[in-house]
């Protein structure tokens, strides 16, 4: 068998998985993820998103679609309104005592500030 019939067998392979699996476009694909073509584009290169290239043109299969689509999402957590459950975590992971960047760098600073300040009787001594 000769190369140009191995691609055309695996050209129409393709062709055929595509009816039974629909093969959408990079802007199809981004309007059904509902998100921009850079960011489908990103999420294909990261290898998060699966895809089939045919020649130079990238296809995303429907079922690839679909998996990712479900991967990202988040399970719900149980709770009752008689009792709720109260955990030591926040509501994005973080144990309650983590501080996050900006709050740990407004905690640091503060406490440089104290020790820098000069007692009272180092000022007075100053002013003199």
């Amino acid at each position: 068998m000769s190369d140009i019939d191995s691609i055309r067998d695996r050209e129409l392979r393709i062709a055929t998985q595509a009816v039974r699996d629909p093969w959408l476009t990079e802007k199809e694909a981004a309007k059904e993820l509902r998100v921009s073509l850079y960011l489908v584009r990103t999420e294909r290169e990261a290898g998060r998103l699966g895809f089939a290239r045919l020649r130079r043109r990238v296809f995303y299969p429907l079922s690839a679609i679909e998996t990712y689509k479900a991967s990202l999402i988040c399970p719900a957590k149980s709770s009752s309104r008689a009792t709720p459950q109260l955990d030591d975590t926040t509501s994005h992971g973080r144990s309650a005592g983590a501080l996050s960047g900006a709050a740990l760098g407004l905690k640091i600073a503060s406490s440089l500030k104290e020790h820098e300040r000069p007692s009272s009787s180092r000022r007075t001594q100053q002013a003199r």
